[in-house]
């Protein structure tokens, strides 16, 4: 038989008449790029050329872009993952960077509903969305104007990105994706069902995390993320503990030895002045319900800290093996 090369087409003799034939089309597209992902799964390098990239952007467009076929696939998946990101009174947790755009981090159970996805009952879907909303209502998120403000839950430049403007907190407007719906959608119509319960520590193992749902609060162990070029990324990425309730503390003088809050990490300094604090991470591990992650702040120590539940408290454990003038 002659070669055809329509047949190298991944959509070749697909009907391409219904709903499965088109998730067979993406998936059927997709694969060929595995053997080209790098080994951190965050990369795609096809070939030598970069257009006007450098190849870092390259690669990352590489693995962005079919993103945009795959995601509609994984949605259950992931919103079976996320709701561990929510307390019960609605408050995302707040972790990694470009905080200020507040509310977008409930849009995701908003594009649920636009893109018609049951990830999980509508009902339980409208209570995660209406809940989150209304927590905002009650934060001084807002300048006397009454235009938003960039900070978090009240004005604060040093929650601010490199790349945040004025208009960076209207982001937040993603959330109202649902209001292209109309009212008779089951989104809509919905009943709010409260947050179920969970007794047990959640492991959410794609993020490196723990959660653990305490009374009015969802507290979450890291160990699997880490991100050293962005601005106050040691308090974004590495603490070992995020919660829905309390969100994070970002140190303002870092030659403050005794005035840094170091809540949920831990900070060390040689010289009682100047202090550093879990910056990258060695290697990041989980055994059951526990993370374990070797990892120096700097060069002056080399702790390896253990992060795991017990029962309703949390703890967190280091051994270090070169002895430091000052921990806190």
């Amino acid at each position: 038989m002659i070669y055809d090369p329509a047949r190298a087409n991944p959509l070749f003799g697909n009907p391409l008449k219904t709903r499965d034939d088109l998730a067979k089309a993406v998936t059927d597209l997709f694969e060929p790029l595995l053997p080209y992902f790098s080994e951190g799964r965050a990369r795609v390098r096809l070939g030598a050329a970069g257009a006007i990239f450098d190849r870092a952007a390259a690669d990352l467009g590489g693995f962005a872009r079919p993103l945009w076929g795959i995601v509609p696939l994984v949605a259950r998946t992931f919103a079976r993952d996320i709701r561990h990101w929510f307390g019960p009174d609605g408050a995302a947790l707040a972790f990694g960077r470009s905080q200020t755009y507040r509310f977008a981090a409930g849009g995701f159970w908003g594009a649920l509903a636009f893109a018609g996805v049951e990830a999980l009952p509508w009902v339980k879907i409208k209570g995660y969305y209406m809940r989150h909303i209304r927590w905002w209502s009650t934060m001084p998120i807002a300048e006397r104007d009454g235009v938003l403000s960039i900070g978090y839950g009240y004005p604060n430049l040093f929650m601010s990105e490199s790349y945040n403007s004025p208009g960076s907190p209207y982001w937040a407007l993603k959330f109202f994706l649902p209001l292209a719906l109309a009212g008779d959608h089951p989104f809509w119509t919905a009943e709010e069902a409260p947050q179920p319960e969970f007794p047990e520590p959640v492991v959410l193992r794609p993020a490196g995390m723990v959660a653990v749902h305490t009374p009015g609060n969802v507290v979450v162990l890291s160990s699997g993320q880490q991100h050293d070029k962005m601005l106050s990324a040691n308090e974004k990425y590495s603490k070992f503990v995020y919660s829905t309730r309390y969100a994070f503390n970002i140190e303002a003088d870092d030659r403050n030895f005794s005035a840094a809050s170091f809540d949920g990490m831990l900070g060390l300094s040689d010289d009682g002045v100047h202090f550093r604090m879990r910056e990258t991470l060695e290697e990041a591990l989980i055994a059951e319900d526990r993370l374990y992650s070797p990892g120096a702040p700097g060069a002056m120590s080399q702790s390896k800290p253990g992060c795991f539940p017990k029962t309703r408290g949390i703890f967190a454990s280091t051994a270090s093996q070169r002895r430091t003038p000052s921990a806190r």
